[in-house]
């Protein structure tokens, strides 16, 4: 289509690392708030800036690439018995990570602080039930182990890698 001289009329706001923007249809009205609800022609959009990697997280993002198999799982304070993901993997390629088992597979995105004490991962879900979701957690490469501890969505991340209650 001729899109000369047609404009599209947004507000914005920046927050930190966050662009949070709504749009309306070409040629249309501006949007008053940040919402698009169902009929207005409205587009919310939120971006999270990409910050250049560190070389000690692209030292670590190369360690995890290739195919992770689970030795333990705990939740909430309770070991998981090894049959119950027995056939859980972990691919790691690129800021790409895929979580799989018998019934289902996960994409998500990850970014890696190895500068923090412990060393930080942020895990976002592109599907399922966690998509668009982002677990804080953090991690260890110790050799051929990697240990994660991540907490749920909405929740403070770990400090320590510790299962615990609520």
């Amino acid at each position: 289509p001729d899109l000369d001289g047609k404009v599209i009329r947004g507000i914005y706001r920046l927050d930190g690392d966050t662009l949070t923007s709504c749009v309306g249809k070409l040629d249309g009205e501006r949007p008053k708030k940040f919402a698009a609800p169902k009929g207005s022609g409205f587009t919310l959009r939120v971006f999270r800036r990409v910050k250049e990697e560190s070389p000690a997280a692209a030292v670590d993002r190369k360690r995890l690439q290739g195919r992770w198999y689970y030795i333990s799982m705990e939740y909430e304070g309770h070991g998981i018995p090894g049959n119950d993901f027995i056939n859980h993997r972990l691919e790691f390629r690129g800021d790409q990570m895929i979580s799989e088992d018998n019934k289902e597979t996960f994409h998500a995105t990850y970014i890696l602080d190895p500068t923090t004490k412990p060393k930080s991962i942020n895990v976002t879900f592109q599907d399922g039930a966690a998509r668009g979701k982002t677990y804080l957690g953090i991690y260890e490469l110790d050799g051929e182990t990697y240990k994660v501890c991540r907490a749920l969505p909405g929740f403070a991340r770990p400090r320590e890698f510790k299962s615990v209650i609520g």
